[in-house]
């Protein structure tokens, strides 16, 4: 099987890219991924490969993240990590938004500065939470309500923008 391109990464009405960091590692629980980190002002975007050549693509809006910390691993080197309860990742042609009754962490290495990162996340955080809360719209789909913010509905999973 060839290698395959990573998922394009298309950022929504009034998006803005604040932060990229390349060359990131997202430890998972058998395998790695490497990719670019991106910070906007609605989502933490990661879009890499796996180490078998899969794309690996993970989004979490600002408003599901629990909180950042950096942790020093073995031979000093530091790691990012996230804390959430609710994911959006991408596998072949299968887009997915899971929700996790219990608390998820996910480890990033390889950042330069992730002390930086992290209180870029959390000031993002902060400012997201305190802005108004969108018009909620109708989902085309199955007609839940769907926030303004979201690029897929929560009830049926179709993508609405």
């Amino acid at each position: 099987m060839g290698e395959m391109a990573p998922f394009p990464v298309v950022l929504e009405k009034g998006e803005r890219e604040l932060r990229r960091v390349e060359g990131v590692i997202l430890k998972g629980r058998d395998a790695t991924a490497r990719g670019p980190l991106l910070l906007t002002n609605l989502r933490l975007i990661f879009n890499g490969k796996w180490d078998f050549k899969e794309p690996a693509y993970f989004e979490w809006s600002l408003g599901d993240i629990l909180g950042c910390d950096v942790k020093k691993q073995r031979f000093g080197k530091k790691k990012l990590l996230v804390a959430f309860k609710t994911v959006l990742f991408k596998l072949r042609k299968v887009q997915k938004k899971q929700t996790s009754p219990r608390t998820l962490v996910y480890t990033f290495t390889d950042i330069d500065q992730p002390e930086v990162l992290k209180s870029e996340i959390m000031k993002q955080i902060e400012t997201y939470k305190k802005s108004p809360p969108p018009k909620a719209e109708k989902c085309p789909s199955c007609g839940a309500e769907i926030p303004a913010e979201a690029t897929f509905c929560p009830a049926c999973g179709g993508k609405v923008r």
